[in-house]
């Protein structure tokens, strides 16, 4: 009898293959299968080799488990790689160095958790058939999903075209959340010419991460894992310069894998390389959405004086729906004297405009108005904002707009914004 044991989080890794017989077959027909959709064979019955499922797990693990040998330890929250002062420590906030992920997919701005779960933009949509177990029956079947690759339009650190690309896996609405029985999570491949990778490289760079998390560093999704509700995931690379070859930004195509015998894969076509209009990616040419990202020193590198700006942005203690972003910009009166127009604003996440009125702070530490600035950011270090002083008071006169830079591409604690 079979008796496979799944938890919700994973597959339970202990004695895969002794669990599961190696000739389980999949019933030929399932209510919940696509009736014309690729279900990764033609055979009448269905034989599922579980020692092709174990070895594409153990294949993965073991180049996830490399970036552990090469002296640093790694922290695979939020795409930050930590180097300890003593390989396999713990982090020591006092002694060690943070520095950022060196093998981010897509720029750390462009994705937050949870990933989305609207597709736009161009999309290759495949309705599948993938294996499930049915633990009724005590045999594997075919339930049809939806899976979907498209990509978002990141901004990146001089406004080059970035993109990260995402995947979904959709199940029918009937089944969804279903926790006794629901799909397994294909293996899947990549091949891409501008990379040399094809389809069973040799040296295993064909393989790639799928992350339900974005900005990690080994977290993945393994095949035979469960798909209990419809999510999405983003394609991530393999954190070691033995396998990082791959570009997402070009084209490229994936297999999927059932792990049936005979004919075991379906594929996704060709994914275009990212080329970003007006038409089919709009977000790639509008201002960044305003977050933390931005926050440090901007000044005038075109026309270089002594005026800058200290922008930060904060967030709100048990807001999760709004930002502060504060601000101090150090201007000159007339007479060449320096003075410091402040201000702040409280704004929704995801806008991409914020404007705040603003003080001028006298000589003895007093408050005058003095009017008030706007905001965006076409890029991680260009900063575009229009004032207006309506006061009379020292500093800028009338109306004008500026276009400032970051002063330093700096990296905040890891945190990176290109």
């Amino acid at each position: 009898m079979l008796n496979k044991t799944f938890s919700i989080l994973g597959v339970v890794e202990l004695g895969l293959v002794a669990m599961i017989s190696a000739n389980a077959f999949a019933q030929s027909s399932s209510p919940r299968q696509w009736p014309a959709a690729t279900s990764a064979s033609s055979q009448t019955t269905l034989q599922r080799d579980d020692s092709a499922v174990a070895a594409e797990r153990s294949n993965l693990r073991s180049r996830l488990a490399s970036v552990t040998k090469n002296g640093a330890s790694i922290s695979a929250n939020r795409g930050v790689r930590t180097l300890a002062s003593t390989p396999g420590t713990n982090q020591n906030n006092s002694t060690d160095e943070v520095i950022s992920n060196g093998y981010r997919a897509y720029p750390p701005s462009c994705l937050s958790d949870p990933l989305p779960s609207t597709i736009s933009g161009p999309v290759i949509s495949l309705p599948v058939n993938l294996s499930e177990y049915d633990p009724n029956s005590l045999s594997y079947v075919l339930e049809g999903v939806t899976i979907s690759v498209w990509r978002v339009a990141c901004v990146s650190l001089t406004g080059q075209s970035a993109s990260a690309t995402l995947m979904r896996i959709q199940r029918q609405a009937a089944y969804e959340g279903d926790s006794t029985q629901y799909p397994l999570f294909p293996g899947i491949r990549m091949a891409q010419t501008s990379s040399g990778v094809g389809f069973d490289d040799l040296t295993g760079r064909d393989f790639i991460r799928n992350a339900v998390e974005p900005n990690t560093v080994i977290s993945t999704v393994y095949a035979d894992d469960p798909i209990v509700n419809s999510t999405t995931y983003v394609l991530e690379y393999i954190p070691d310069p033995a396998y990082n070859v791959q570009n997402y930004n070009n084209a490229f195509s994936l297999r999927f894998n059932n792990f049936f015998n005979g004919n075991n894969y379906f594929y996704s076509g060709l994914m275009p390389t990212y080329a970003p209009t007006n038409a089919t990616y709009p977000a790639a040419f509008q201002p960044m959405p305003i977050s933390g990202y931005q926050s440090g020193n901007w000044v005038d590198k075109t026309t270089p004086s002594n005026e800058n700006m200290l922008i930060q942005v904060y967030e709100i203690p048990n807001d999760t729906t709004k930002r502060a972003l504060l601000f101090t910009w150090v201007a000159y009166a007339a007479d060449g004297l320096p003075l410091n127009l402040e201000g702040n604003a409280i704004y929704n996440i995801g806008d991409t405009t914020v404007s705040s009125p603003v003080v001028v702070v006298t000589t003895n530490g007093g408050q005058s108005l003095w009017g008030n600035v706007t905001f965006t950011f076409s890029d991680c270090n260009t900063s575009q904002f229009t004032y207006t002083n309506n006061s009379g008071q020292p500093g800028p006169t009338g109306s004008g707009s500026r276009t400032w830079s970051r002063l330093l591409n700096l990296n905040i604690n890891g945190i990176v914004c290109q």
